[in-house]
């Protein structure tokens, strides 16, 4: 086997190699590497030495991260997904425990389930009052005191 062929058979095995790792995964790691090989094939094909070759492999490589990374981050943006529990956000539910926030105390039973829960602004919400659902932070809900409210519960 002849020197010039082993190099276009490298770039090619590196291309058909990245092309494969790259399907076989699900983020974008090696698709540009692929592209710079076959930059490399065509630099080969156009008489360049096997030095030239790799410099086009590692400028076409770097230069494709540079440019493909950015476009596929902007389009391909994950979001954080609502669940279930943030439907409880802005019902009503009833405190089962008196909410304390210096003592990290209290529980709200909303939907028939009880949840540890914190005063929004830090004041004290006896048992039995109806408070709203302002946000879920980790296990918690943060909670506002409603005055002459039913429970939707």
């Amino acid at each position: 086997m002849n020197k010039e062929i082993s190099w276009i058979a490298i770039w090619i095995a590196i291309a058909i190699i990245s092309a494969i790792v790259e399907g076989l995964t699900v983020s974008v790691v090696s698709c540009w590497f692929a592209v710079g090989a076959v930059f490399a094939v065509g630099a080969y094909l156009l008489g360049a030495s096997p030095l030239i070759q790799f410099v086009v492999f590692v400028v076409v490589s770097a230069l494709a991260l540079a440019i493909i990374r950015p476009i596929i981050k902007k389009h391909n943006k994950t979001s954080v997904q609502p669940t279930n529990a943030d439907m409880l956000i802005g019902k009503e539910g009833v405190v089962t425990e008196a909410i304390d926030n210096v003592k990290s105390k209290g529980a709200v039973k909303i939907k028939g389930l009880e949840w540890s829960a914190i005063s929004e602004n830090g004041e004290a919400i006896e048992k039995e009052s109806i408070v709203l659902i302002k946000r879920i932070e980790g296990n918690k809900l943060i909670v506002t005191p409603v005055k002459d409210s039913e429970t939707t519960d």
